[in-house]
């Protein structure tokens, strides 16, 4: 059928019926642009029909009737999930709005948005040609002032931060900064307003720190605007700085934050003395911090010249402190671990790293942190507990790190003088067959010991010092990891130093490959240990096996359950 000749004849006689005339006498006369202007005429009528019975259907969709609560509630989630980024990082246009697009279901979910303040009030300057309309959409909500140098602007708005910064002033809650020092330093006459709402500022630097010139310059105009926080700014809970910006510790305005990051990247030593403040100095300014729940000095304390510090006074107490992370050098983190009491549920996080200078003997004695990592607090009921949850990182002179994560299950519920953490003893060069290049062991009290994993270069007094390990009655579990040698096999070693472990029921072996005399001292180390207690499952992970080896095992008693992938490197499972 052509439908363009019934729609033609339709018209035609569409045309006659208006004109009130025979449609016979007239179908021959009508001109072709009557007849265009006719269609016109009906097609918008018929759009506007359309749009009513769209609305009309709408209404009665389940979505449509939903109480505009749950609405925001969803609209909230996706803005989070979905945030509007800049044009020029999307590769379809509409990818810029980001969760916007789902108000565009309807105008009953349209409208909802739109009266939703605080939708709105997250003031991104990525997107500089909405800025002035979130501003207004915000209406009198408390709004968030937003930018990151990463978003793909060549140059910073910094006089529409600004503008928008003064026009806001009474209602900025939170201010989150990303750029170069040289651009924050153009921004201090903002935080030189009274913000009464503010609650947290975050201030970033993007590169590397500059000349130390530049560093003073910069927080000596930072240093006088934040020392007057306390004033412009009474409700503030947060601060974290991770730009080269010293901040004013003998300033009141430390007295009621929650949270406080000082987070510097590893600085030169000068540069150190010069920016980061004497551990006295953050030790009097913790001591009138209440209600720090969160703390974080990472290379942010000065490296003493001697290796202490003293006029620190007692340690401090941080009574509701839920974690703690320090970084940097052994002698800059020991004295803050020393002199920083926290309570049993506190979740320590250390990184230790050496540097590449060396101000002090002890950055060269990783094992001077341990008797300090066996602080406790007394709690109300005068029972000293443990740690909940300790995360220690330690890297290498090849600068690898390894980070262990443990928390309260694995520690002892009853005093005891061992230590309750784990620690990553950084050693020299490389280990051969890509073993990694560091020692670990999970120290707990030892009647409480439930695994261990054993890794190469671990010092001998390590395996066998009962003030660390003690006794092994309720081990069930014990990890070997890139072991090579035979010559001093861990798991020989361990086991004839600790013969007696009856609730053992799983050894893991994770390595590239086990050498013959290697899976020779591993069977000894079996017969000795398991000669009248039920063997263990011994599970072979990500490793090439001698099959020779495989065989005596069998001959002890293993049913072997193999997993074999193209490389020939298996997951043996024996039981």
């Amino acid at each position: 059928m052509d439908l363009s000749l019934r729609w033609s004849q339709l018209a035609r006689r569409r045309l006659c019926e208006l004109h009130d005339s025979n449609a016979f006498q007239r179908e021959n006369c009508i001109r072709d642009g009557d007849l265009r202007d006719e269609l016109d005429h009906e097609l918008a009528e018929l759009h506007v029909l359309v749009n009513l019975a769209k609305s009309v259907r709408n209404t009665m969709v389940a979505i449509s009737v939903l109480p505009p609560e749950i609405l925001s509630a969803i609209f909230e989630r996706c803005a989070e999930n979905e945030p509007m980024l800049p044009p020029r990082r999307c590769l379809i246009p509409t990818e810029s709005l980001g969760w916007v697009k789902i108000t565009h279901v309807c105008r009953y979910w349209r409208d909802t948005a739109l009266d939703h303040q605080a939708l709105w009030a997250t003031i991104s300057f990525s997107l500089p040609q909405w800025t002035q309309e979130l501003v207004v959409r915000s209406r009198s909500a408390p709004v968030i002032l937003e930018y990151s140098a990463t978003d793909g602007h060549l140059l910073p708005p910094i006089r529409q931060i600004r503008e928008v910064g003064a026009q806001c002033t009474s209602r900025i809650s939170r201010i989150h900064l990303r750029m170069s020092e040289t651009d924050l330093t153009h921004l201090v006459p903002l935080i030189l307003c009274r913000m009464p709402l503010l609650k947290s500022l975050i201030l970033e630097s993007t590169g590397g720190f500059t000349l130390l010139g530049d560093i003073q310059a910069l927080s000596s105009y930072w240093n006088l605007a934040l020392n007057q926080l306390h004033l412009n700014a009474p409700n503030l809970e947060q601060i974290a700085i991770r730009a080269p910006i010293a901040l004013p510790w003998n300033s009141p305005i430390f007295r009621n934050l929650t949270r406080l990051e000082v987070d510097y990247p590893e600085l030169e030593l000068v540069v150190n003395r010069r920016l980061c403040p004497p551990l006295p100095l953050v030790i009097q300014t913790l001591r009138e911090m209440q209600n720090i729940r969160m703390l974080s000095l990472q290379n942010a304390v000065s490296i003493p010249s001697d290796g202490t510090d003293t006029g620190c006074g007692p340690p401090v107490h941080l009574h509701h402190l839920e974690l703690l992370r320090l970084a940097g050098p052994l002698s800059s983190v020991a004295p803050c671990v020393e002199h920083i009491l926290v309570p049993f549920s506190t979740v320590l996080d250390i990184s230790i790293n050496r540097p590449s200078y060396y101000p002090s003997p002890t950055d060269h004695n990783s094992s001077l942190l341990l008797p300090l990592l066996n602080k406790r607090l007394v709690g109300e009921d005068s029972e000293l507990r443990p740690w909940r949850s300790v995360k220690m990182t330690m890297t290498s002179d090849d600068m690898h790190t390894t980070e262990t994560w443990f928390d309260q299950q694995s520690f002892a519920t009853t005093p005891d003088p061992a230590l309750s953490c784990t620690l990553t003893v950084p050693v020299s060069g490389n280990m051969p067959y890509g073993c990694i290049s560091k020692g670990l062991i999970r120290q707990y009290p030892g009647e409480n010991l439930r695994s261990i994993s054993l890794c190469q270069a671990i010092p001998d007094w390590y395996l066998d010092s009962s003030k660390y390990l003690g006794t092994m009655n309720d081990l069930e579990e014990i990890e070997v990891v890139g072991e090579a040698f035979a010559e001093d096999c861990l798991l020989q070693t361990f086991l004839a130093l600790h013969p007696s472990c009856p609730t053992l029921c799983t050894v893991t072996i994770r390595s590239n490959r086990i050498s013959l005399p290697l899976a020779e001292a591993y069977t000894r180390a079996f017969k000795a240990c398991f000669s009248s207690t039920p063997l263990p499952i011994l599970r072979i992970v990500d490793c090439t096996v001698h099959r020779s080896w495989l065989e005596s095992l069998r001959q002890m008693g293993y049913v072997e359950d193999l997993q074999w992938d193209g490389n020939e490197r298996i997951e043996h499972t024996i039981e």
